[in-house]
């Protein structure tokens, strides 16, 4: 991806200052943060940010980071059945264990309820094969006046919204440390 210089060294210059002050491990950020959730998922979404943009391979902590958001977005926005049809839902065994990592027992058992529309309890990872799960979902309530996702979005607003902060930041905790702050800043630089 062609970012611009700007661009390039923003991110290079905060990854630097985060390594110099913080230093470079998963676990490391999350004690420099501890109590600063504001800031530490500022840092969480830009590292991820950076990866996506740099085409680069996203870790186990990334696609925790990314399914946290990405199901509260498609959620909020246009229920469950958008959530597994954008590329979001790509993520969903991710988002299942760090609900089960992350302690949130509530959660995990309705994203269940809601896994459990999909043959075997289990959405393809693909886009396009998830759109024709979908659709065979859709057909088999055809003559319901509601679709069975419908339930499911209600209760979710109502009383299981999730996942939270905190349930993320626990598993984030419970993996293994391993690098996290980008070193390199695109054009093959060394930060």
């Amino acid at each position: 991806m062609n970012l611009p210089e700007t661009v390039l060294k923003s991110y290079q210059n905060h990854f630097d200052q985060v390594r110099a002050t913080i230093g470079s491990n998963l676990h490391d950020v999350l004690r420099a943060h501890d109590g600063k959730n504001d800031e530490l998922m500022h840092l969480l979404a830009r590292v991820v940010d950076w990866r996506i943009c740099m085409n680069e391979s996203l870790t186990e902590p990334d696609r925790f980071v990314a399914a946290f958001s990405g199901l509260r977005t498609d959620v909020q926005n246009g229920g469950f059945h958008q959530y597994f049809l954008n590329s979001a839902g790509d993520l969903w065994s991710d988002l299942l264990r760090m609900l089960i990592l992350g302690g949130d027992h509530d959660g995990e058992s309705h994203f269940r309820r809601v896994l459990d529309l999909f043959p075997e309890s289990s959405p393809s990872t693909h886009q396009d094969t998830r759109a024709e799960q979908l659709d065979q979902i859709d057909e088999r309530y055809m003559k319901s006046s509601t679709s069975p996702f419908d339930e499911l979005n209600s209760e979710f607003y109502r009383s299981c919204f999730y996942p939270d902060e905190k349930t993320l930041i626990k598993a984030l905790k419970s993996l293994d440390d391993i690098e996290f702050i980008p070193l390199h800043c695109g054009r093959g630089e060394a930060g």
